[in-house]
């Protein structure tokens, strides 16, 4: 677009000037009239083109800061002056995301010169007993001497050791733990030496990790009829060692019962709340079966217990409209085989084909679960606190099994159990969005289950023996919405393990000094980040010019007196 304008401006100035040549007056008259034609174009140029010539205000030259000491230098600036600030250029590592996010939209320049050791961590921070612990370190900047790692288990036991070099700048370190509850692991750093080197001085860092026991699920499966999917199914479940009821009917007054894994059989009140059953699998063909007082104790149950329908071509369109009455509404499509391959599937062979019942969601929300394959959903499912409902939509898995694919097999229930007994045993997931929380710096958790206007209470539960504070309940601070749920703000005053309410939810709060390379390559990231994203020049120079540029009002009220003086000239000339 400035590439016309400017092709416009001088298409007309060159008309005008050749206009003025060809003006039957004096040859000063020509040359007054030529100049004052320059000036109109060149002053509707700039008039797009302000120049920088005004002195510059304060806070629009680049602002110098070292990093370490940040929130010291920031707090040194009047609210006026940090409000003025317009660019700002960081020596060091970085800045934390907390004084970014609370920063006015300045333009940041972060330091390009990274010498300093800086490492990315990542571990399951929740595992269930018997679950390998896996701690993976990369190297992301820095050209430091190599080091040695080695982690040690909750008794002191060095479990493995691996050297982070420049040759190997991403190790693991494996452990399984042997016991339940909040543990913590230590992660030994030392300068990797030789034997005739002196010893080195070696440092301790701490790695949580919250270990849960296992609880086996008590399930019914609920059929409509025998078939070749229910039998794989039952079959599995005996193998998976979970408590389980099999009820199948084979003719209207004829069912038949199954209990394996220890359960004791129950007659009646399937359907109850009172039930032990934590999953019901139901056929959606059983629908015209149930009772009217079934239909009834299904809504009661939904609220209270995770059901899970196995969804089939000839399903009653009453069982559609329970579906959307729930908020889950289904549609009809074309019956379609798809190739579904799940999570961590390590067979290179093609896996058969499963066939899909005529029925898609309708419209699934954002926090929805959804397995998908070929653009087609193969499950569905809403997990709420304390339940979840889910659709499996194929109905002929077994033929992996029939054809030598157990453990995909195995591997897709699983993930299906998985979703569907998330919210087992009360409150829904909560997330930490800190990916290392520190003491005295915020802290951010959210959950489907948090009410936006009664705030979680969080209590410590290691802290210093002499400290009568121990166990006390924090404050938080709701800090709005998010795609977890509500979300609040708390401030941990010390390090240490922290718990969520009366839940299983706890946290680590690392001490201020902990993992100083973590620390290095979080700021890092998170500055250039923060960099891309906010406003301000693209560069200095439009500042470090000269300055502000003309104000465009000045320059167009000086256009309109030259564009006067034309006009009266051209009056003078016409009379």
């Amino acid at each position: 677009m400035l590439f016309w304008f400017n092709l416009l401006c001088i298409a007309g100035l060159l008309a005008s000037v050749l206009f003025t040549l060809r003006h039957k007056t004096t040859l000063t008259g020509r040359i007054g009239h030529g100049l004052l034609q320059t000036a109109i174009w060149g002053l509707l140029w700039v008039l797009a083109h302000p120049p920088t010539l005004l002195p510059a205000e304060v806070g629009s030259q680049p602002v110098s800061l070292n990093s370490a000491d940040g929130a010291a230098a920031l707090a040194g600036f009047t609210p006026t002056e940090l409000s003025r600030l317009r660019a700002l250029q960081l020596d060091g590592d970085g800045l934390s995301r907390d004084l970014l996010r609370d920063m006015p939209p300045v333009r940041l320049y972060p330091d390009e010169q990274r010498h300093a050791e800086a490492w990315s961590l990542q571990w399951q921070r929740d595992l269930t007993l018997g679950s390998p612990l896996e701690l993976t370190i990369t190297r992301t900047d820095g050209s430091a001497a190599p080091s040695k790692i080695t982690l040690e288990d909750p008794f002191g036991n060095a479990v493995d050791t691996a050297v982070l070099s420049a040759d190997s700048p991403q190790i693991s370190l494996r452990d399984r733990p042997k016991l339940a509850g909040t543990l913590e692991y230590r992660v030994q750093i030392e300068p990797a030496t030789t034997a005739e080197e002196s010893p080195p001085s070696a440092r301790s860092e701490i790695l949580p990790v919250s270990v849960h026991t296992t609880r086996r699920p008590a399930v019914l499966l609920w059929l409509a009829r025998p078939g070749f999917e229910s039998a794989a199914l039952s079959r599995w479940l005996r193998q998976s060692g979970s408590p389980t009821q099999v009820l199948t009917r084979l003719a209207p007054e004829l069912v038949r019962r199954q209990t394996f894994n220890d359960l004791e059989p129950v007659e009646s009140k399937f359907l109850g709340t009172d039930s032990p059953f934590d999953l019901l699998i139901l056929d959606s063909r059983l629908w015209p079966q149930l009772s009217a007082q079934d239909r009834q104790q299904l809504a009661v149950v939904a609220g209270k217990k995770s059901l899970l329908w196995l969804l089939h071509a000839d399903t009653d369109k009453a069982f559609l409209e329970y579906a959307a009455a729930d908020g889950m509404q289904l549609a009809k499509s074309d019956a379609l085989e798809v190739t579904y391959r799940p999570s961590g599937s390590s067979s290179e062979a093609d896996i058969p084909a499963i066939q899909l019942a005529d029925l898609q969601p309708a419209a699934a929300a954002a926090t929805d679960t959804r397995l998908t394959a070929d653009e087609q959903v193969v499950y569905w499912a809403r997990t709420r606190p304390q339940q979840s409902v889910g659709f499996v939509f194929f109905h002929n898995s077994y033929r992996w099994q029939t054809a030598g694919f157990d453990s995909e097999f195995s591997r897709l229930w699983a993930d299906i159990f998985f979703t569907q007994l998330s919210a087992l045993g009360g409150m829904a997931p909560i997330t930490l969005q800190q990916s290392l929380p520190m003491e005295k710096e915020r802290l951010t958790l959210c959950s489907t289950g948090f009410s936006a206007n009664s705030a979680p209470t969080v209590h410590t539960t290691t802290t210093p023996a002499d400290d009568a504070s121990t166990g006390s309940v924090l404050p938080m601070l709701a800090a709005g919405m998010a795609a977890t749920g509500n979300c609040f703000n708390y401030w941990p005053k010390r390090s240490g393990w922290h718990q969520v309410g009366d839940g299983d939810f706890a946290f680590y709060v690392f001490p201020r000094q902990s993992w100083p390379e973590w620390q290095t390559h979080l700021r890092r990231k998170d500055t250039a980040q923060m960099a891309a994203a906010r406003l301000g020049p693209a560069d200095t120079s439009q500042s470090s010019g000269g300055g502000n540029p003309l104000p465009r009002s000045w320059i167009a009220l000086l256009l309109l007196l030259l564009l006067g003086a034309t006009w009266l000239r051209e009056r003078r000339t016409l009379r």
